[in-house]
């Protein structure tokens, strides 16, 4: 079993609120993400940003948005439920 650090907590507290915060970002367009057909019990903190699954139109996959702090812009993971490349939307 892996000792956790205090640095490993704060990491997963700090994606914790990030992803929390992207996601509020997200609510302030509801028709545009109720569009992409998110599965709402798939949202999940990941490393620097949320992740969750969607079944839109355009992408049925994996979804995750990132924070790239040294460009102070996100980056979009489209990553398909089918054979295909993970795309990146900068």
């Amino acid at each position: 079993m892996k000792d956790v650090t205090w640095t490993d907590m704060e990491n997963k507290n700090y994606d914790l609120k990030l992803a929390g915060y992207i996601w509020s970002i997200l609510k302030t367009q509801p028709f545009i993400v109720m569009s992409w057909g998110v599965d709402m019990n798939t949202i999940k903190p990941v490393e620097e940003g949320p992740e969750f699954h969607v079944q839109g139109f355009i992408h049925t996959g994996m979804v995750r948005i990132i924070l790239d702090e040294g460009k102070d812009l996100f980056e979009i993971h489209l990553i398909p439920d089918s054979e295909g490349e993970e795309k990146v939307i900068e």
